[in-house]
């Protein structure tokens, strides 16, 4: 699905991230109201509920066969560009993957943190995990709005996702041992700064691999993109099952992940404008 729909902007650059972000709002947005639908169905009769899924499922087919194909002959293939372009995408893939991965392991120490505040019944405390899509949509509404009117590399955004993840995991290091407001106001913090770094990074890298992919294999390649954080994070839980890792270094190894990507985004960054200076002034 996501492949069609990158087709559909094959050709509509200047608006391929606002599209990719609509994109991601209809996903989160299909996730949260398809668990309270089915779950209402399945209630009343649980063969509705999977007649249902059953057609959106055909239905989701069926747009991908209507979706129109752009045409090869408007993608470069010369031998340079599709260098170029097979790095961007597995350096792209390997961001993506490398997100998750941080995500998945904050999301690991988090789910702890909140279990801890339920047992201890606080009153005033709602589970920001509860309403993750609702907040993701709102972040990328904003977003959605910003991109339309102001011009931001790809790679700046990318960056900017990251230094917002790193910022929300390292207030984790500074969570009180006891459960009172301040903690929850760090948890709540922590949230909308990954949310938001998410809604910056998933949506351009899927954009970015539209960009420098040929539309013949685009399906294919956003059937890989996801390997390497399904394998980074498999070699993960198997170091953690079978060695004596320590239990609270999770965030520790996301923090750091999240830093080191950081800067390393933005020498590239700083690079990128270094030659674009010296170009203008040849």
């Amino acid at each position: 699905m996501t492949a069609s729909f990158g087709k559909e902007y094959a050709n509509k650059l200047s608006k391929i991230d606002s599209a990719f972000t609509f994109l991601y709002i209809l996903t989160n947005l299909g996730a949260f109201t398809g668990i309270l639908t089915l779950s209402y169905i399945s209630e009343i009769n649980f063969k509705y509920a999977l007649a249902l899924t059953s057609i959106l499922f055909f239905l989701t087919g069926f747009l991908s066969l209507v979706t129109s194909d752009r045409k090869t002959s408007d993608f470069k293939n010369n031998t340079f560009q599709l260098a170029k372009n097979t790095l961007i995408i597995i350096v792209s893939s390997i961001l993506m993957g490398a997100f998750w991965f941080i995500y998945e392991l904050n999301q690991v120490n988090f789910q702890t943190e909140i279990q801890h505040l339920i047992d201890r019944d606080i009153s005033n405390f709602i589970n920001p995990y509860s309403y993750s899509s609702v907040i993701l949509v709102a972040l990328c509404i904003v977003l959605i709005f910003l991109w339309h009117f102001v011009y931001v590399r790809q790679i700046i955004k990318i960056a900017l996702g990251f230094i917002l993840t790193a910022i929300g995991i390292g207030l984790c290091f500074y969570l009180p041992e006891i459960a009172n407001e301040s903690k929850i106001y760090l948890i709540l913090i922590n949230f909308i700064l990954v949310s938001l770094g998410e809604a910056l990074i998933a949506p351009t890298v899927n954009a970015l691999i539209t960009k420098y992919t040929n539309p013949n294999y685009l399906a294919i390649v956003f059937s890989i993109i996801y390997l390497p954080s399904y394998f980074i994070s498999k070699a993960y839980e198997y170091l953690s099952n079978n060695s004596t890792i320590p239990k609270d270094i999770d965030l520790k190894i996301g923090f750091t992940s999240a830093v080191i990507i950081t800067l390393l985004l933005c020498i590239s960054i700083i690079n990128i404008f270094i030659k674009k200076r010296k170009n203008e002034q040849l």
